[in-house]
């Protein structure tokens, strides 16, 4: 799918790294070179995961990650400092939607149904989890004058079009949006790439069965921001490598 570089010899870090989308952004980053740290919230499968993938090939690592926890974000920065003491990509994929737990037909349910539980814990992950990265990595990037970011949207977030339907994970990426713009505009001009994207409707435990892309087709405009010349966008919102909307 992507050409092998092995000079590229890039850091990257992966969150939510141990399944789905995330799981094959790691495989296909070490075909091309990349020394990737897989990172999850849940211990035996993260490892599971990186076993599996360094059985495959490639200088895979894994870190527990709980990105809402400040605590064990330092701990991940700690690791990240005395192992490599640089980062150059970071991913912010580890994501959750549970309008569909919340309510047996998600387009039936109401913005008016959200319970403060439901949407406080959605916020945190989908929204705070990538705010707490960046502002812990970017500073990193800036020493080396090299960062990019990802972070994994959808086009239920654009404010655009946004309508009813999952409303608890419409705001939460209407607001990362928001987060990639702010970071992007305070990077200080140094060469730090940070862009949105929508994968699409992808075949994983979130997209489900009946979803129309294989994860493997589904990251390759990801794969693109993360591997952007020096010259590339920055603070854009994309899908199939083409600017979107907000």
């Amino acid at each position: 799918m992507y050409k092998t570089n092995k000079q590229l010899n890039r850091i990257a870090l992966i969150t939510g790294g141990n399944r789905g989308l995330g799981l094959e952004l790691c495989r296909q980053l070490l075909r091309i070179g990349f020394t990737v740290l897989l990172t999850s919230r849940d211990l035996k499968k993260g490892m599971h995961a990186a076993e599996t993938l360094r059985e495959e090939g490639g200088n895979i690592f894994f870190h527990e990650l709980d990105v809402v926890s400040l605590k064990s974000i330092n701990k991940l920065k700690k690791f990240i400092l005395k192992k490599f003491k640089r980062l150059d990509v970071l991913i912010n994929n580890a994501g959750i939607m549970l309008d569909h737990r919340s309510h047996n037909n998600s387009k039936k349910f109401s913005i008016y149904d959200i319970s403060m539980n439901s949407l406080t814990s959605t916020m945190k992950t989908n929204v705070f989890g990538p705010f707490l990265m960046c502002q812990s990595f970017i500073p990193i990037m800036k020493k080396n004058n090299y960062g990019r970011i990802v972070n994994i949207s959808s086009k239920a977030g654009q404010l655009s079009k946004v309508s009813k339907g999952v409303p608890m994970y419409r705001l939460s990426k209407v607001s990362l949006n928001g987060v990639t713009r702010v970071f992007s505009d305070e990077k200080n001009n140094k060469n730090i790439l940070i862009n949105s994207v929508c994968p699409g409707w992808v075949k994983t435990s979130m997209g489900g069965p009946n979803a129309l892309l294989e994860p493997a087709k589904a990251i390759k405009t990801i794969i693109w921001l993360a591997t952007l010349g020096n010259n590339g966008p920055t603070g854009g919102f994309f899908s199939e490598k083409k600017k979107i909307k907000w």
